[in-house]
């Protein structure tokens, strides 16, 4: 009956519409579980997140970094938590702003700042390539995965591996491969400009792969 009890109220945590009142009664469930899935709710009320803010658990707490929710001033106050699991976590949200990253980038914990240093290089990296139209655009075609496989910069196990991480966390491809398989941001940006020319039949497959194995050589 517990468990029943526990899923119940976890499913309920996600829900979009909710009282107030349940949401209060949520934020104190004994199941660390529950309350961590309310703060990833993004119509959780503001003052309910600031609660949540301050939970004992840091997992609750990190819970907020991907709801875009969360007020400015409660990131800002989360760059400063005492655990570092929590700043790392909002490390990895790529939707930060500026000035939060910038925060982070000067944190006392180096994992946290090399994280922060990353995001905020890819942020500059996507920013630069949507300027100048190389935007992630849909199609079964030039796959950047598929490219940098072909020419030799990524092997088929890690491609899997840092897909899944990149659908799961709902960023791009090209952001996972710098911050988690520690590609250089000169190299996944030749990669998104070659896919990007397949795309628009400027070149060939073929010429992308031979001109990305060429790419830091």
């Amino acid at each position: 009956m517990a468990k029943f009890n526990y899923t119940g109220s976890y499913i309920k945590a996600g829900h979009e519409n909710q009282t107030k009142e349940t949401q209060r009664e949520l934020a104190t469930h004994a199941n660390p579980a529950v309350r961590r899935r309310l703060a990833e709710n993004p119509q959780t009320a503001i003052d309910v997140l600031e609660q949540l803010a301050i939970d004992a658990d840091p997992e609750v707490r990190a819970g907020l970094a991907w709801n875009h929710s969360v007020s400015a001033e409660l990131l800002e106050n989360l760059c400063r938590d005492q655990d570092v699991n929590v700043r790392l976590a909002l490390t990895e949200n790529h939707r930060l702003p500026q000035s939060i990253l910038a925060i982070l980038a000067d944190d006392e914990n180096p994992f946290v700042q090399h994280a922060a240093r990353s995001s905020r290089e890819v942020l500059e990296m996507e920013m630069n390539l949507e300027s100048q139209y190389f935007s992630h655009k849909p199609g079964e075609e030039a796959k950047l995965g598929d490219l940098l496989c072909s020419a030799g910069w990524l092997d088929r196990a890690a491609l899997s591996t840092h897909l899944d991480t990149a659908q799961k966390a709902a960023i791009p491809l090209g952001h996972v491969l710098i911050r988690d398989g520690n590609f250089n941001k000169n190299v996944v940006g030749q990669a998104l400009m070659l896919q990007y020319a397949v795309r628009t039949g400027i070149i060939t497959s073929d010429q992308a792969t031979a001109q990305m194995r060429k790419v830091g050589t």
